[in-house]
């Protein structure tokens, strides 16, 4: 019999994935049963949470675990979900149990069942679950790439007018303005809330502190308040990479009056405090002090 599928496993420590393969037009009867990389063919296994690992971790390690007929891998790929699962628990990322997945309107009728999407949000409230996505999300957004590209994607003006357009049309329907008055009345919520800025903030401070030095009392306005602005620090940024510049074509760039720019970003532009706030990633002209210029108009005169 030719196999022409395979079913396999992918380890990067101390993660694992499994799934099936159909390589088209190659025999996989020829493979080796382990090695590194990608498989033969050159594929390098699939969903979002693997790649971010694999990405982060280094070259992964594979085994296969069958190989047959396509008639059967769909069987065979669930045997080997619940088998990885049952071995290594929460390090294995697969999220579905395998086959080929749901279809969007499949989907969309399963979200349309009150008690599915009961049972999804308590699944989503597991400490372990939570982890899982939020290692995901960190490895990718460390890819140099992926950052690139969603920051240009989030920054452009066409994305922006079409978050601002689903944000106006859901805050005018009942159901959300009801969800948002019982998540803003809810006292748990609003101690969690106070409890995780004040968590953020302290945490932050001692990260500069720790990088920096002591920060200077010109800073502390604008640390207290910077992820306020990380996506103004992000646009200019775009805008103009290690160039300086001036708090004239920063409001430029952002599209604000420059009179009415927020007064700590002002400040924190004036006196070069954003750059040392924004790891050095960003580069300031601070504006120059009628002392500078008499000073500077001293020496051209000399």
């Amino acid at each position: 019999m030719t196999a022409t599928a395979v079913v396999y496993i992918f380890r990067a420590d101390p993660w694992v994935y499994t799934g099936k393969h159909a390589p088209a037009g190659l025999d996989a009867c020829s493979w080796p049963l382990r090695g590194s990389g990608p498989l033969p063919s050159g594929y390098k296994g699939s969903g979002k949470a693997w790649r971010n690992a694999a990405r982060k971790h280094g070259i992964a390690e594979w085994r296969i675990l069958w190989r047959g007929p396509v008639s059967r891998v769909n069987a065979q790929e669930v045997r080997a979900v619940r088998l990885v699962r049952h071995v290594f628990g929460e390090r294995c990322l697969n999220i579905y149990e395998g086959r080929d997945g749901l279809s969007g309107d499949d989907a969309r009728r399963l979200w349309a069942d009150p008690e599915y999407r009961a049972r999804i949000s308590v699944a989503r409230q597991d400490p372990h679950y939570l982890e899982r996505v939020s290692t995901a999300i960190k490895a990718q957004w460390e890819d140099p790439d992926y950052r690139a590209n969603m920051l240009e994607t989030l920054l452009s003006p066409e994305h922006q007018a079409r978050a601002a357009a689903a944000a106006r049309a859901a805050c005018q329907t009942p159901e959300f303005r009801e969800k948002m008055r019982r998540v803003r009345n809810d006292p748990d919520n609003i101690e969690r809330q106070r409890a995780s800025i004040l968590a953020t903030r302290e945490a932050q401070t001692r990260a500069f502190i720790a990088e920096h030095g002591p920060a200077q009392p010109l800073e502390l306005p604008l640390l207290a308040v910077q992820p306020r602005y990380a996506r103004r620090l992000n646009r200019l940024a775009a805008s103009f990479g290690d160039r300086p510049f001036t708090i004239a074509e920063a409001a430029q760039a952002l599209g604000e009056p420059a009179g009415k720019m927020h007064r700590p970003l002002q400040t924190g532009i004036e006196h070069g405090v954003v750059e040392r706030l924004a790891h050095h990633v960003y580069r300031f002209t601070p504006q120059p002090t009628q002392g500078d210029r008499t000073e500077a108009l001293g020496a051209a005169a000399e």
